[in-house]
């Protein structure tokens, strides 16, 4: 998923019933998580925004890794995981 230039990865835990993925491409950790792809994707937004308050807050330079900018190149299809146990 993107969200401004931002990815996320994303995986599906069957055993707790949740999505949850990462902010990629960044240089820290950024987590979010939801129990339906909507409330996923709001979730991710919102984590993003978050991300770039606290960067602007504490006078930091925002990192952003886009699809066809990153070194290495993410690839989409391999960001995209799912979780059975």
């Amino acid at each position: 998923m993107s969200y401004t230039g931002y990815l996320g990865s994303v995986v599906f835990s069957k055993q707790d019933g949740v999505f949850y993925g990462k902010v990629e491409g960044i240089n820290g950790l950024v987590n979010f998580e939801g129990e339906s792809v909507k409330e996923l994707a709001e979730v991710f937004r919102e984590a993003v925004d978050d991300y770039l308050d606290y960067c602007t807050d504490e006078g930091l330079e925002r990192d952003k890794c886009e699809i066809d900018a990153c070194h290495p190149p993410l690839n989409c299809h391999q960001r995209i995981y799912r979780k059975d146990a």
